[in-house]
């Protein structure tokens, strides 16, 4: 775009103010493309003196700046500012390509003649008028102050026929020696810049002899880019063949006399990509989920987690090549020219990169996705197109699926696993990329997959990491298992904050307690003045103290205040069996707790093996953005869990689909697998290092929810006066007016029939009542007289 200056002092001088001149025109330019998006956007409310009170916030798209500087060009020039716009920005366009008019002044002049006639013009004419623009009360006319100040002072003299005839020729003389040499030298500057770029040449003679200079300067770059091109794909070629046959498809170079065309027959041979090592894995996610303090915590011996096997997913070369070729193919049956340019072996699947013809859609390749699976004759999945990249993938199983253990991602950075606040080990992507997160970030977790699919081993692996990252002062685990089996072998740990709750119904109640939990951790946080758990843990027991003394709070309740706060993770196996027992509870307490308790260490993983949008509600989806999803069997199953299809092409046995932060991309994987006997040895290594102190709040809900129902449920009582003033044993009576939930409020009319309160159930209708008031009091009493006894 610019000359060559000498390399000498002057020649640098001259550089330098080039580039001064180019900087200054730049922002020229931009301010004027400012000035006018606040003169397209103008609106007279944005002005104290025009309407009181004004707009607030202001309209204006520039904002408060932009709003005064239109209202003083419309007010003075009216309409015509567009015109002033126009030349500061235009002339600004000339001088960045260097372009500096002759005669300066003389154009300047014409310019400001130009401008004061079309003002002048705009205030004569009678066919608009400037309320109707919404322009009221900005400009006497439309030619603003001094377009009416020249109405007044030429029709004075010489008439409005006069003053037409005047105004019109000096507009029309000046409007031409403004513009007459810059409108032919900016497009033909404009058009030699853009040729340019594109790589075009202009048949025009006298702008070919204008840009001959640029254009060589263009060609001898172009040269030097190619000879650096085949520099590398010589030595890159020279690479391969010394490591050994690569697993690619070779395909014939072009000959010196041929000439490249952008054919995708001729397109580069097929190379592998390079394999990315997990070994920093655990390092590179503690240094971006850094904890600042790390309590004291002996982590259980590497010893305890098997050795990774030796891979077996590796195709051989013919492998590859036949699959590229039935791939390409395929595509061709169907018109749908595209060339495998790359692929990847992951533990699981072969993802093929295909480069599409000019013209080609991706969606027509993701159409084919049941015709590749057919002649495949294996479980092909469509990604059109890859996230990032200009190639569409297919996703081709491997023979032989490799297993990815716990202790390839530990061996190298097992003590980093502590610097990682709450870390999970998820699995492998299929670059072989490590998928470390932490769970502060997403910051909740929601995992579908139908039986066999390997949801129930994900569960276990986030388990086993958290419990080797995090020590039981960190962090502390409620496990919630409806099935009864899946976490029973989780029993007992030091981390735990209750027993293992199998019991749905005390599943509800633990939610609700922990939503008490999440507000008094934030009035504790309001009152040390902090706005999450680390920094309220980052202050200390001495800096929790001063705060609370500040806040003028007594002694006792000083003393009494908790001074480091621990993360609560709630693992929930299967949500489905709590929704159907307590639907309305369950489904508000998951859903307040995901929307609030990041900030106070509060963080939920639910899984479930029936994605249903009467199990997975709209509510919980949307304060659950980070989740993952295994094999399910249908394509709605697989949008309800992850918004899109896809799921239901995953091959099982960890192949998992995941979509979490910061990206929110779905990314294919497989999953970590961790075996009984490490379970079992993590288990029994914690269990030896101390004891579970269970919540005593939480032990209280265990013993009230056992009597929930029955006739030492303190609602009891309550109840029965209900039923009796009422007349109606109904249980929605009982729930509108007990405010409990329907399994706790049924249980309580059926130990009303037991004791002969109310009759059986009569379908739709309310129950009989049998007993007065006072027949209970009786029945009561000889209730009670036998126990005495």
């Amino acid at each position: 775009m610019g000359r060559k200056t000498k390399e000498t002092p002057a020649g640098n001088a001259v550089a330098f103010r080039e580039k001064l001149q180019e900087l200054g025109a730049l922002l020229f330019v931009l301010c004027a493309f400012f000035v006018l998006v606040s003169l397209i956007s103008y609106d007279a409310g944005d002005i104290p003196s025009i309407q009181h009170p004004s707009n607030n916030p202001v309209h204006n798209r520039g904002g408060l700046i932009g709003s005064r500087v239109a209202y003083g060009l419309l007010a003075h020039f009216g309409l015509a500012a567009y015109l002033v716009v126009f030349l500061v920005g235009f002339w600004s366009f000339l001088v960045f390509f260097r372009r500096k008019p002759a005669s300066l002044y003389l154009k300047l002049f014409a310019a400001i003649v130009a401008i004061l006639a079309l003002s002048t013009l705009l205030s004569i004419q009678p066919l608009v008028d400037a309320r109707s623009l919404a322009l009221a009360g900005t400009m006497p006319g439309l030619g603003g102050i001094y377009g009416k100040g020249l109405e007044l002072a030429l029709t004075r003299d010489l008439g409005t026929a006069g003053t037409w005839l005047v105004v019109v020729l000096a507009f029309c003389v000046s409007i031409v020696l403004a513009t007459d040499w810059m409108i032919y030298k900016g497009v033909a500057a404009a058009a030699r810049w853009t040729a340019g770029l594109l790589g075009r040449r202009r048949t025009d003679p006298a702008v070919v002899r204008e840009s001959k200079p640029v254009r060589d300067e263009m060609d001898e770059a172009a040269t030097r880019i190619a000879e650096s091109v085949a520099e590398e794909r010589r030595r890159f070629a020279e690479a391969i063949a010394d490591a050994g046959p690569a697993p690619s498809v070779s395909l014939p170079a072009p000959s010196d006399d041929e000439e490249e065309t952008p054919d995708l027959d001729a397109a580069a041979p097929v190379v592998p990509a390079p394999r990315r090592e997990s070994r920093n894995a655990l390092k590179a996610a503690a240094d971006s989920h850094h904890r600042q303090k790390l309590l004291p915590y002996e982590q259980p011996p590497i010893e305890i987690f098997e050795e990774a096997p030796e891979s077996r997913a590796s195709m051989r070369e013919p492998e590859i090549r036949d699959r590229i070729a039935v791939i390409e193919n395929t595509l061709k049956e169907y018109e749908i020219s595209a060339k495998c340019v790359h692929y990847e072996i992951g533990p699981a699947t072969t993802t093929f990169e295909l480069e599409l013809a000019p013209g080609t859609t991706c969606a027509s390749v993701a159409q084919r996705e049941a015709e590749l699976t057919m002649k495949l004759a294996a479980q092909v999945r469509v990604v059109a197109p890859i996230p990032n990249k200009t190639t569409v993938g297919v996703e081709v199983p491997n023979p032989t699926a490799d297993i990815v253990r716990m202790r390839s991602f530990l061996e190298r950075g097992y003590r980093d696993l502590r610097k990682i606040p709450l870390p999970i080990i998820l699995g492998k992507t299929n670059s072989g990329e490590a998928i470390v997160k932490s769970l502060t970030a997403m910051p909740h977790l929601l995992i579908g997959g139908s039986t066999g699919s390997g949801k129930s081993v994900c569960l276990n692996t986030i388990i086993t990491t958290l419990l080797v990252g995090m020590s039981w002062d960190e962090m502390k685990l409620i496990l919630i298992d409806p099935k009864k089996v899946e976490l029973a072998s989780f029993a007992d740990i030091p981390h735990l904050w209750a027993p293992v709750i199998d019991d749905p119904r005390k599943a509800a109640q633990v939610l609700e307690w922990l939503l008490k939990e999440m507000e008094d951790r934030y009035a504790l946080l309001k009152r040390v003045q902090v706005r999450n758990l680390d920094a309220f843990n980052k202050l200390g027991e001495k800096g929790v103290v001063e705060r609370l003394r500040e806040q003028g709070l007594p002694a006792e309740e000083v003393k009494a205040a908790a001074t480091f706060l621990p993360y609560i993770v709630v693992v929930i196996d299967e949500m489905a069996n709590l929704m159907q027992t307590s639907r309305k509870e369950v489904e508000a307490s998951i859903a307040m707790i995901a929307a609030k308790a990041r900030a106070v260490g509060i963080h939920l993983i639910c899984a479930t093996q029936r994605p249903s949008t009467d199990v997975i509600t709209g509510l919980i989806k949307a304060n659950m953005p980070s989740r993952i999803g295994f094999r399910v069997a249908s394509a709605i199953e697989s949008r309800i869990i992850l918004d899109s299809k896809g799921a239901e092409r995953l091959l099982g046995k960890g192949d998992m689909l995941t979509l979490m932060a910061p990206t929110y991309q779905l990314q294919r994987g497989q999953c970590t697998f961790t075996s009984d006997e490490e379970i079992r040895g993590v288990v029994q290594f914690l269990k030896t290092k101390g004891k579970p102190v269970y919540h005593q709040e939480l032990v209280q809900i265990d013993q009230a929810t056992e009597a929930e129902g029955s006739i030492d449920d303190e609602l009891f009582e309550d109840a029965v006066r209900i039923v009796l003033q009422e007349q109606r044993g109904s249980t929605s009576l009982l729930q509108r007016k007990l405010q409990v939930g329907y399994s706790r409020a049924s249980r309580l009319v059926e130990t009303m029939e037991q004791f002969g309160i109310v009759g059986k159930h009569n379908g739709s209708s309310a129950r009989d009542i049998l007993m007065t008031w006072e027949q209970w009091e009786a029945r009561k009493k000889q209730l009670e007289s036998p126990a005495e006894a």
